[in-house]
């Protein structure tokens, strides 16, 4: 750096030449841009669990892990370290930083700083089971990926077929007084389709990036409102979180109803902030569960048969959360056969559209 005198004082000032060093130039650069995974998140809930139980200074910790971490995660955890000492909470922290960790992992962060109870079971117990849920994540993550840089790639190719070829198409049947087929009839309407309306995709995209901005709470509740509504497993994820609380509640020597609180205060979930909030408060904990529409009946028969809940809370909370990973395991094995099997659909319809008339016009020649 002795050679760029101006640009190693930059270096040295940003705090980049140390690691550069250690990392090499191009990570240190361009690590800012790299996304984040499921690792980075999950390590620093079990950072943020140790530092609450052992009692230790957040903000500090919090500024030595961000000089260790890389790409989006760094600047976050600057942010998260920067809000701590300023006196924030750290839930309320997390609100704010939207991205930093998982939804389970502040949930479970939020209700144990609130109950004031363990953070490391309290995040083993919002957790996935054994079978974790990020090798699932990665695959669905690949296949959106594949599936959208095929669309790019053939963007272009498509694009020339409804620009060139179908009007050349379509003036050669008017020349020879033919028909148009019902196969070139539904192309063109899907060209038509997407030359009018292009833009929606980009407009949504946009809108979802504000409201994440303005309102990343409910933005992040929406998404899983939706994500799990669509998998058919909403019911299961509150129950699980649901029990997750109560199992952290009863650990720490309180009640449902201080359990039900820091739940309602700790989760995106609209929903079950609503019902946990809007909670009848009957005399026994199955009736008050039921009607809570969280638990079932017989859920909730289930503790308050066992002198010893604990056992049984978090068997029911392993079971709800298994229960979720199977669909998404599913819609991972599904989702790329679902796209080719469109794609294949799209493709007949254009050969359809493209070979047919040419077939017309021999047979109208012969």
């Amino acid at each position: 750096m002795s050679l760029f005198p101006t640009f190693a004082k930059y270096l040295a000032a940003r705090g980049i030449d140390s690691q550069a060093s250690q990392q090499g130039l191009f990570a240190t650069l361009f690590g800012m841009f790299l996304p984040t995974s499921s690792g980075q998140r999950r390590a620093l809930a079990e950072l943020l669990a140790l530092g609450l139980d052992e009692g230790l200074p957040l903000a500090p910790l919090l500024a030595a892990w961000a000089a260790d971490e890389r790409g989006w995660q760094a600047a976050r955890v600057r942010k998260l370290a920067k809000l701590v000492a300023a006196g924030m909470p750290l839930d309320a922290a997390l609100v704010r930083v939207r991205g930093a960790l998982r939804p389970q992992d502040a949930t479970a962060l939020s209700v144990a700083t609130t109950l004031h109870g363990n953070a490391t079971e309290a995040l083993a117990g919002f957790s996935a089971p054994a079978a974790s849920t990020e090798p699932v994540e990665r695959d669905i993550r690949w296949v959106l990926g594949y599936a959208a840089t095929l669309l790019l790639v053939s963007l272009p190719a498509l694009t020339f077929v409804m620009v060139k070829l179908l009007p050349m198409f379509r003036k050669i049947l008017d020349d020879f007084e033919m028909e148009e087929s019902p196969w070139m009839t539904l192309l063109r309407w899907l060209g038509n389709s997407f030359v009018n309306y292009w833009y929606l995709p980009l407009l949504a995209i946009l809108v979802a990036r504000i409201a994440s901005r303005l309102a990343p709470r409910a933005w992040a509740g929406l998404r899983r409102t939706l994500g799990l509504g669509g998998l058919g497993v909403l019911g299961d994820a509150r129950a699980a979180d649901w029990l997750g609380s109560l199992d952290v509640a009863a650990r720490a020597g309180e009640g449902e109803a201080q359990a039900a609180q820091a739940l309602a205060l700790g989760t995106i979930d609209r929903g079950l902030r609503s019902t946990l909030k809007e909670k009848a408060q009957g005399p026994d904990r199955a009736a008050r569960s039921s009607r809570a529409g969280v638990l079932s009946p017989a859920e909730a028969a289930a503790l308050d048969a066992s002198p010893e809940a604990g056992w049984v809370t978090r068997a029911l909370a392993r079971r709800h959360r298994e229960r979720i990973l199977e669909r998404m395991w599913l819609l991972s094995d599904l989702i790329l056969p679902a796209f080719v099997m469109a794609m294949g659909v799209f493709v007949f319809i254009l050969a359809m559209g493209v070979m047919e008339p040419l077939f017309d016009m021999i047979r109208g020649l012969a």
